[in-house]
């Protein structure tokens, strides 16, 4: 019902390739605050910072343990995870984090 309501009002490929131009997506809204050396540094630092903590997280840290957590009468047993090595690059935070840096780059 949501798609027939707003499929109308998406914009067409012609009209994206209208708007969408270089000159849009490489314009600087704030040219006399950083220069394009300045802001590379601050992207470069950005990446640097969010690979350095996945590769402590992964690699160095020591992880934690997971504990499910079931209803009272459920016939599902409670358990400990441990989130050790790549298994700490599996929660849904990790994977934001890591696209995150990966947006930077």
């Amino acid at each position: 019902a949501m798609l027939a309501v707003f499929l109308p009002n998406f914009p067409s490929i012609a009209k994206i390739d209208e708007v969408a131009t270089v000159e849009i997506f490489t314009k600087r809204v704030f040219p006399g605050y950083l220069s394009l050396e300045g802001l590379a540094y601050a992207r470069f630092a950005c990446v640097a910072l969010i690979a350095g903590v996945t590769i402590y997280a992964t690699f160095l840290n020591e992880g934690w343990h997971q504990t499910t957590n079931y209803l009272p009468k459920s016939k599902l047993q409670q358990t400990s995870i441990p989130m050790t090595g790549y298994r700490t690059q599996l929660p849904f935070t990790s994977w934001s984090w890591n696209l995150l840096g990966l947006s930077f780059a």
